[in-house]
């Protein structure tokens, strides 16, 4: 296939990949020839979609993308030696289709390597990497060797103060047969600038992730990752290199059976050579440490997973393991020194011939020089007789798992003509018993004769009891206990006899209980529930509502509550203010320990509604506000919620809203159109008579239009009574015939017909009958002109 570099330049690549991952293939290019070699990694389609709608992602392929934009320009070994530029498969450029869709990028090609994963495996390795085997004579310096390169490695990459790997483990770490390295699978690392994380890691692995990760106390995915993660799993990483075992598996807690995972013993600090060492059974394996490693590297190692467990600071930088490291080659360079005892693999060194030296001399080692020191491996050719008698055969008499106790097992094994007895690949005597973690575990032992044959068994234990729950509820003055056990033929809750599936309800105090259950076999199933706090928060709930809140809470078993260090009942409601404000409820028990829960109150205003609503003579504004403290329309101070009506005119309205922070900001409206349609005057009669009035009303409503119309040409030509109720003016001659004129009565869509007395719907009179007629015609041309703005005023308003 062909693509285009992000260059510009367009190579062509094997459209079948060299090797395939979860999320790209590896491919060989194919032209034009680069050099140094480099491959195309390509992602596949699905790596780009998204999980929930099975569509591509296109902000997922632009972090993609940006993140290896990133690398690409700003390789932080651009300036390194030749060796070291070469430790890492950085990316080198970016890969793009014809169509300009990003698809991957290209990076160094890796010849001649394998993984470094496969020198811990025990598997039989290729002649030229024969040196790394466990049991070769001086395997020692040469995995030695392997973790001064890393060490030298990551202390360049993390001088920069950029890059954090996060998932450094043996399967992203190639080996040469020189013990040179190289790291890949770069593009999931953690880029970062002043501790400001650009582009979060996207992988971890969690034997090789420190106790911060297993304590929830850091998401490599939201969080800053500092460099002492890498600190963590480059010594686990060395520890696996150096004695084949990690530091925190190989071994079973004396007193606590329920520590049993790796990720137990690392959250508890549970180094094999640790602080608590005495309290745990260890492989053989780790013996090695011991017999092997020097005072200075058993210190560093010892500061990373004893002094680094609480304070990921102290854990040894690269810096110091690789000078650490140099220290102690340049002791053993004159000696041979094998890991490979306590291990459980036998070893047949290689022919003479197939051994390798370690290039580049000692002496001129540095941090910026190339990093393997040039300490030859001198062969040793093991002592083999010319006249072997002939190897008896082998026999296994006895392999069986027996009950130990309380989630124990024993391993007993015994074991005739054998040179090397392995039990799961841990070497053993020929006769002997262990005690194992119970589980359903198989357990294979294999037994080796003197021309390295080999006769298998495979155990178990036959398990058949499970506890499927076993919890514990806080009560009002008690503690209640509830179990379900299957495939028991005897189940004890605190050391009384109880039925498989039950409930109990005990005093309330601080203590442990226990369940254990026993199955036909004899094996016994153990649990425990460490009650330390006796008060229960069982509700603490905030309720914003829309100006002020509420806070309802409901506690058990406190012989003292606090709600912000105020005390309160052990249950109730209050309404509070909206200030922003932490409310922390704290509740002591009868021992002394506190719980408690914090609410935040942090809320802002909330427009949920401010809208204009025009009609054909005025214009109404709604508004509806959730939290906040003081709302004004144009300078007026308004309710949270409500409407006003505005006479149709071209207006901005401004709506303030206060927070409870006291800062306000304004949002306006405006009405930009002209009102529709226009007032309609009463038409004038030609017939008028001079009236008198004396109507007050009239006149107290028309003060301000004394510009429009003068009062003084009506004011005294009337003799009709005048009333003004809200929105309807009325009008009688001699208190007789009362007309409502409401404010529509100018705008009527319908003729409107009272007492046989009608007007069209644009306001003239058509037909007029009765003594109405007299009381009009006597109202002047410029009374009729005002009262037809008079009423159009009025429905405005």
């Amino acid at each position: 296939m062909k693509l285009k570099t992000g260059k510009g330049n367009i190579i062509e690549v094997d459209d079948t990949p060299l090797a395939k991952g979860g999320q790209a293939g590896i491919h060989k290019t194919i032209s034009p020839t680069m050099n140094p070699p480099v491959v195309a990694k390509i992602f596949f389609d699905k790596a780009f979609l998204d999980k929930t709608t099975g569509n591509v992602d296109t902000k997922k392929v632009k972090y993609l993308k940006d993140r290896l934009e990133y690398m690409v320009n700003n390789n932080p070994f651009i300036n390194s030696k030749q060796k070291l530029q070469e430790a890492f498969a950085w990316p080198v450029d970016l890969l793009f289709d014809l169509n300009n869709e990003f698809k991957g990028f290209l990076l160094p090609f890796l010849d001649q390597s394998i993984d470094l994963i496969k020198i811990l495996s025990g598997k039989k390795l290729p002649a030229q990497w024969d040196k790394f085997e466990i049991q070769h004579p001086d395997s020692y310096n040469s995995r030695i060797k392997v973790c001064y390169n890393l060490s030298q490695a990551l202390a360049e990459m993390h001088s920069g103060g950029t890059y954090t790997i996060v998932d450094l483990k043996g399967e992203n770490i190639m080996l040469k047969d020189n013990g040179f390295i190289s790291m890949i699978d770069l593009d999931s690392i953690q880029i970062s600038q002043n501790n400001k994380v650009l582009f979060h890691a996207e992988v971890h692995t969690p034997d090789f992730s420190p106790p911060e990760f297993h304590k929830n106390l850091l998401n490599y995915k939201t969080d800053f990752v500092e460099e002492t993660w890498d600190r963590f799993s480059f010594a686990a990483l060395a520890y696996l290199i150096l004695f084949k075992v990690h530091p925190f598996s190989g071994m079973t807690h004396l007193t606590n059976p329920s520590i049993h995972s790796m990720d137990d013993f690392i959250v508890n600090g549970l180094f094999a050579h640790g602080s608590q060492k005495n309290s745990l059974a260890l492989a053989p394996p780790h013996y090695n440490y011991d017999t092997l490693l020097s005072d200075d590297l058993k210190d560093l190692f010892y500061r990373c997973f004893e002094d680094g467990h609480q304070d990921p600071k102290k854990r040894p930088t690269a810096v110091e393991w690789r000078d650490t490291f140099l220290k102690e080659i340049n002791k053993n360079k004159n000696t041979n020194i094998s890991a490979g005892s306590n291990q459980p693999a036998s070893y047949v060194p290689a022919p003479q011939n197939t051994f390798n030296q370690i290039p580049v001399n000692p002496t001129n080692v540095n941090p910026i020089n190339p990093i393997i020191p040039n300490i030859p491996i001198i062969p040793v050719i093991p002592n083999i007789p010319i006249f072997a008698p002939a190897a008896l055969p082998v026999f296994i008499n006895n392999f069986m798992v027996t009950p130990a106790g309380p989630n124990r097992v024993n391993v007993i094994w015994d074991v005739s003509n054998a040179t090397i007895v392995e039990i799961n690949c841990m070497q053993v005597a020929a006769t002997g018993n262990m005690q194992f973690a119970l589980s359903n575990q198989i357990f294979y032992l294999e037994a080796f004769d003197a021309s390295g044959q080999s006769v298998t068994a495979q155990t178990s234990a036959n398990l058949q009891v499970n506890i499927n729950t076993f919890n514990h509820q806080l009560l009002l003055n008690a503690i209640q206990l509830t179990w379900s056990v299957t495939g028991a033929i005897s189940v004890v809750v605190d050391n009384n006899p109880v039925s498989s599936n039950g409930i109990l309800n005990l005093p309330l105090a601080i203590g442990t209980h226990s369940i254990e259950a026993t199955d036909i076999n004899g094996f016994i199933v153990f649990q425990q529930i460490q009650v330390n706090v006796l008060t229960a928060i069982n509700q603490f709930d905030l309720v914003i509502n829309r100006s002020d809140a509420t806070l309802t809470w409901d506690v058990m078993n406190a012989v003292n509550l606090t709600l912000n260090n105020k005390a309160v009942a052990s249950s109730g409601t209050i309404t509070i203010t909206l200030d922003p404000c932490f409310y922390t409820l704290a509740a002591i028990d009868s021992a002394g320990n506190v719980v408690t829960k914090i609410e935040n109150l942090n809320v802002s205003p909330k427009i949920v509604r401010f809208d204009l609503v025009q009609n054909k003579h005025s214009v109404e504004i709604f508004w509806d506000i959730f939290y906040a403290r003081n709302c004004s329309l144009d300078g007026e101070q308004i309710p949270y919620f409500g409407s006003k009506k505005f006479p149709l005119f071209p207006k901005k309205f401004k709506l303030e809203i206060e927070d409870y922070s006291g800062f306000i900001t304004d949002h306006g409206k405006s009405l930009n159109v002209s009102p529709a349609g226009s007032i309609i005057p009463i038409t004038p009669l030609n017939d008028v008579d001079l009236i008198k009035s004396d109507s007050l009303a009239l006149n107290n409503c028309i003060q301000d239009f004394s510009n429009i119309l003068s009062l003084t040409s009506i004011s005294n030509q009337l003799n009709s009574s005048i009333s003004i109720n809200q929105n309807e003016i009325q009008l009688a001659e001699n208190n007789k015939n009362l007309i409502n004129i409401q404010a529509k009565l100018l705008q009527l869509k319908q003729p409107v017909q009272s007492n046989n007395q009608k007007l069209n719907s644009n306001g003239n009179i058509t037909t007029i009958t009765g003594k109405i007629i007299p009381l009009l015609k006597r109202i002047s041309s410029k009374a009729a002109m005002f009262f037809a703005l008079f009423f159009g005023f009025i429905f405005m308003r």
